[in-house]
């Protein structure tokens, strides 16, 4: 439901707010106040194009901000919402729309900006506007057919069977065509087998390169590295008279003798022992490695095999271990689905082709019930028609099988159904049956969709509908008429409507006065929830009736009594 629209600096109005409530809101006005404003308002909200010269002289953005709350297709809405990441706010949803005099326009949903797409995926599902001014959803055949599904339960609820089972055959098609052909399956089976043997066979871990390298270095500059341990040894050897172990060993003779002069030396000859050990330790230590090392060249081969060996895995498979592996885990995986591919094939055509009968049964039925039902829907429309002074008209529902499903093409096949619906229409007597775009005024269209609202709003959700001049071109008692349907409709939800007949205006739950003023330079226009008294002023105005007028004044009281009546009578059936 719309429960509040704010406008700011569009056209001649500078800043207003309107409340509207749940049931019947009527919006009158002079001519050239501003009520068609406050519909381009609300189009603009909802998403569609608009012009930089909508903005008031002088401003340099305009904005419109509406609040709507979630009462049907909630869990719909909801989910858009929350997987757009917009705040679910509990069902209150605030648009705010802006446009600058560069042309450059924002939409925010709850706060957030967000893409115009987004936010008419969100609102189709919150409001339905008919103005002979803007482009009918009666214009689109697709709603054709879903109009005439929502008219007859049986048939919705078997074209949501034939919807769901058409939805299984192209998901087992996508599934069919993934597979590889037969003749592709062994081939693919070879390779995979020899990826997978590769990489169990080569069996290395992370750090096995670093290592083999390390390795590598050592075996590549061993003849280095030994004569290096050679002249360190020889160095420290205490054979040698210029050896590290030979000079301790003298110098460690002269303290001694000191020591026996002065025991004060004795602290260093214990350090020279020390260090005597250390020497020696580490002499040791050298003669150990130079035994260990060998010049290999074998072996030396085979580590250069190895490191390529993981070289060449790491290059095909992946940089690491944990990556190969995953490499190695899918390939299992799709290898274990080709072995068992052609009979998991075979499984899927065998579910299909069950479908398929399925699909033609449920099909034909869909296609015998819309044609039951388009009968019945045509002569209810016709009769709407004629309440709302359209005496000559005549309706049918077309309802053709489409050639993908005569064809049994069910992959290109809309999941609506089988059939192609059009809704005809001929307005005067004489003249052929046409499409409703080729031959329906807006006003015409609009009463049309009235009639057709008065059997279809129950069933299709939509929480708030809005008319717009929808009374063009009759009056009295088919003013009426128009007035009670308009009123039938809004039962259960919201409908906004944009009039200037008093029949009509008499029977809002809320009227709205918009009111245009001068100030200054300026013009402004400004809205009015009007009470009692003042409806009673607007329906002699619209009436053309002086303020002073008694005669007026009772007409406009007895208007009010009689919708009053009237909706005691519908709520008391209701």
């Amino acid at each position: 439901m719309l429960g509040s629209l704010h406008v700011k600096n569009i056209a001649v109005i500078r800043d207003i707010s309107i409340d509207f409530g749940k049931g019947l809101n009527i919006i009158t006005g002079e001519t050239g106040a501003g009520k068609s404003i406050i519909i381009d308002s609300i189009n603009f909200v909802l998403g569609d194009r608009a012009d930089k010269n909508i903005i008031r002289s002088g401003e340099d953005t305009a904005i419109v901000e509406a609040v709507f709350f979630a009462n049907n297709f909630e869990h719909i809405i909801k989910e858009n919402i929350i997987n757009n990441g917009v705040d679910w706010n509990n069902g209150t949803i605030i648009v705010r729309r802006t446009l600058n005099v560069n042309g450059r326009s924002e939409i925010r949903v709850n706060g957030v900006t967000t893409t115009l797409s987004f936010l008419k995926s969100i609102v189709s599902y919150l409001i339905d506007i008919h103005s002979q001014h803007e482009t009918q959803s009666l214009f689109d055949e697709n709603n054709h057919l879903r109009i005439l599904d929502a008219y007859s339960s049986e048939t919705n609820s078997i074209q949501i069977v034939f919807s769901q089972r058409l939805k299984d055959y192209k998901q087992l098609n996508q599934l069919l065509v993934s597979f590889p052909q037969t003749s592709e399956i062994e081939q693919q089976i070879d390779i995979l087998n020899f990826q997978i043997n590769e990489i169990e066979e080569s069996n290395f871990y992370d750090s096995e390169e670093e290592s083999l390298i390390k390795e590598r270095n050592v075996m590549q500059n061993s003849e280095k590295i030994i004569s290096s341990l050679v002249n360190a040894i020889s160095l420290i050897d205490g054979n040698d008279m210029f050896g590290v172990e030979s000079i301790i060993l003298n110098i460690l003779k002269e303290i001694n003798f000191l020591n026996k002069i002065d025991t004060a030396y004795e602290a260093i000859s214990n350090r020279l022992d020390s260090i005597l050990i250390e020497t020696r330790d580490i002499k040791s230590t050298l003669e150990d490695f130079l035994k260990n090392i060998t010049i290999d060249e074998n072996k030396l081969q085979l580590i250069e095999k190895r490191i390529e060996q993981i070289r060449k895995i790491k290059r095909k498979y992946g940089s690491d271990e944990k990556t190969i592996n995953t490499f190695l885990s899918k390939s299992k995986e799709r290898r274990d689905f080709l072995l068992t591919a052609e009979k998991k094939r075979l499984e899927i055509i065998s579910n299909m082709n069950l479908l398929e009968t399925e699909l033609i049964k449920l099909g034909q039925k869909l296609h015998n019930l819309r044609l039951l039902s388009s009968k019945s829907f045509s002569d209810d429309i016709v009769k709407q028609l004629n309440d709302l002074g359209m005496k000559n008209a005549s309706f049918f529902v077309s309802v053709e099988l489409l050639d993908d499903f005569t064809n049994n093409n069910f992959i290109d096949l809309n999941l609506l159904g089988p059939d192609k619906i059009k809704f005809l229409i001929s307005l005067n007597k004489g003249e052929p049956l046409k499409d409703l775009k080729k031959i329906a005024s807006g006003g015409e269209m609009s009463r049309i969709m009235l009639g057709i609202k008065n059997i279809t709003a129950n069933l299709e959700g939509i929480d708030t509908l809005i008319f717009d001049e929808i009374d063009s071109g009759i009056s009295g008692n088919a003013a009426k008429t128009v007035s009670q349907k308009l009123y039938n409709i809004s039962i259960g939800r919201q409908v906004i409507v944009v009039t200037h007949l008093s029949q009509i205006a008499a029977m809002a739950d809320y009227n709205f006065l918009i009111a245009k003023h001068v100030s200054g330079n300026e013009t402004f226009t400004d809205v009015f929830l009007l009470d009692e008294e003042g409806v009673i002023n607007e329906l002699m105005r619209i009436a053309g009736s002086s303020n002073s007028s008694k005669v007026g004044y009772l007409s406009s009281k007895e208007l009010i009594q009689w919708a009053y009546e009237y909706k005691a009578t519908i709520n008391n059936v209701i």
